[in-house]
């Protein structure tokens, strides 16, 4: 992985760049852990191009989970469109997937004397699975599991330090769900829709909704985000879910930043859950 990592460092470095961003990471908790390397590049003022590389081990999952994605981030003064393309090779659980996300984030209110800003965003996220999916009454078998995800919120930024969300999704499986119990598949659920968690979500969400507030202190140069998101999922053996993420970034120099995590799952009638992330990064 450390390879992989210098290796793509190395090839960028050979261009001319404007602003580059590299970072790594990692996931752990009792299911799995995950590696994850990030490149971003901006093009020039208004496009940035991403390659994000995940390798993830999950328990009673044979072989490692592959991810690949490519990011295109196009940002203007007052409107940002986000198209994510991503791909889950055949390498475990003998299923693959693949899909894309989109959203689109604009300026509703532009206050400069009172120094607030006020945002919507929209998104829609697709993804097609290659797996055994498991329905009432019948045996396991092989197929294409297609699904929708749609995704809306609002943001708030008071003196560019002070931060407030409220967002929510809803996930529609074009397949259909009446009858499917489980899928025995690879795809991390928050390719298509972001769940404000560490968890690995592998199961079927029906949705969620949450809240999230963060804060940038001049003085320690960090960034602290602290997140609450309720899940609901389809499959009948799996309950909902409450998750509270913390985060905090801070800068140790102009262009190295170290970004600690710690998310609990509270799961009704169940054993709660306990992920850690830490991860650096560098921009130039």
């Amino acid at each position: 992985m450390r390879k992989i990592f210098l290796t793509i460092i190395f090839l960028l470095g050979t261009f001319a760049l404007n602003a580059l961003e590299v970072s790594e990471s990692f996931t752990y908790s009792n299911a799995f852990w995950q590696n994850s390397v990030y490149v971003s590049q901006d093009l020039n003022y208004l496009v940035n191009l991403g390659f994000n590389f995940d390798l993830t081990e999950y328990e009673n999952i044979e072989n490692h989970i592959y991810t690949f994605s490519l990011p295109l981030v196009l940002k203007t003064e007052n409107f940002v469109l986000l198209l994510r393309p991503f791909i889950i090779p055949d390498n475990a659980n003998e299923a693959s997937a693949f899909g894309a996300k989109t959203s689109f984030s604009f300026t509703i209110k532009k206050d400069e004397v009172d120094n607030s800003f006020a945002d919507v965003f929209f998104a829609l996220g697709f993804a097609s699975q290659d797996a055994y999916v498991n329905k009432t009454g019948l045996s396991a078998n092989k197929e294409k599991f297609n699904q929708l995800a749609y995704e809306g919120g609002i943001s708030l930024n008071y003196f560019n330090a002070y931060f407030f969300e409220i967002s929510g999704n809803m996930f529609e499986y074009l397949s259909g769900i009446s009858s499917v119990e489980s899928i025995a598949g690879v795809l991390d659920q928050q390719n298509i829709a972001s769940l404000d968690t560490l968890n690995y979500v592998l199961n079927l969400p029906k949705g969620s909704i949450g809240a999230k507030i963060r804060w940038n202190s001049q003085v320690s140069q960090s960034i602290t985000t602290i997140s609450y998101r309720f899940i609901e999922f389809q499959d009948k053996d799996i309950s909902a879910q409450h998750s509270a993420l913390f985060s905090t970034m801070i800068m140790m120099k102009n262009n190295f930043y170290i970004n600690l995590a710690y998310n609990h799952i509270f799961i009704e009638s169940q054993k709660d859950k306990d992920i850690f992330k830490g991860s650096i990064s560098f921009k130039f």
